[in-house]
């Protein structure tokens, strides 16, 4: 698939952000923190004495970065990977790097642990934003999957991929479980349109079993049709219009695909 510019300009302002998570911060942690030990086992003779559980931090991090990277082309999923990384970022600066004064260093690692954290998810939560806002219809044109929030009901967010449409609302299962999620290939959507609720439609139609789905809000709205389902997706109007256009140039394109 041919990327459109406007993929390739929103990328080249969100890779140097996502190279400074993903790539640049636990390098250095590792690398630094890494050398750190490496002096401090020095033994009688420069005899390096190495403990084999410095091994686990380097390859922990390195499993997360490897997810984060699979998961380059799903803005939505990057917070927890980002939180993971500067939580061990943090974790591993705390105790080696001596900022606070004395009387203080006892809060010097959760500070760094917490604000690891913090920083690292803000700037990964930029360089989705740059990449999903505002929603356009030339980013059908993209390997991007798109979230997009439920106008009026942050708990329930739509992914707009390449392939597949899904759907994640939280808080909703009285069953016990924390979340409901369903997926419908775009290859088995017959209609993408615009419409304008009342207020009080389900987002998801038929409801699933012991799915507690919140209503829509009154307001522009996405349906779409995929068989005996339909779902609702509550959006601003320009949103509406531009994930109408993106949803119909990949339905289409996957159709033929399949065909």
């Amino acid at each position: 698939m041919r990327h459109s510019q406007e993929f390739s300009r929103r990328s080249a302002r969100a890779i140097p952000l996502l190279a400074l998570v993903f790539g640049v911060l636990p390098l250095v942690t590792v690398v630094s923190v890494g050398w750190q030990q490496v002096s401090w086992s020095v033994g009688p003779g420069y005899e390096v004495l190495l403990d084999p559980g410095m091994i686990v931090p380097p390859l922990t991090v390195l499993a997360v970065v490897g997810y984060a990277w699979a998961q380059r082309h799903r803005p939505g999923r990057w917070a927890g990977p980002s939180v993971f990384v500067g939580l061990f970022a943090g974790g591993m600066w705390g105790p080696h790097v001596d900022v606070l004064p004395l009387e203080y260093a006892t809060y010097q690692t959760p500070i760094a642990v917490v604000g690891g954290a913090i920083i690292a998810n803000r700037l990964a939560a930029w360089a989705r934003r740059i990449l999903v806002k505002p929603l356009t219809p030339e980013l059908a044109d993209s390997p991007l999957e798109l979230p997009v929030v439920a106008r009026g009901c942050e708990r329930a967010t739509f992914y707009l991929g390449t392939e597949v449409l899904s759907v994640r609302v939280l808080r909703v299962r009285s069953d016990g479980q924390r979340h409901h999620d369903d997926r419908i290939p775009l290859a088995e959507i017959t209609s993408a349109r615009r419409v304008d609720l009342l207020g009080g439609e389900p987002l998801v139609a038929p409801r699933p079993e012991n799915a507690l789905i919140p209503a829509a809000t009154a307001g522009p709205a996405v349906t779409v049709t995929a068989g005996s389902r339909e779902w609702i997706i509550p959006l601003d109007g320009g949103d509406v219009d531009a994930a109408v256009a993106i949803l119909r140039r990949r339905v289409t394109r996957e159709t033929t695909t399949v065909r």
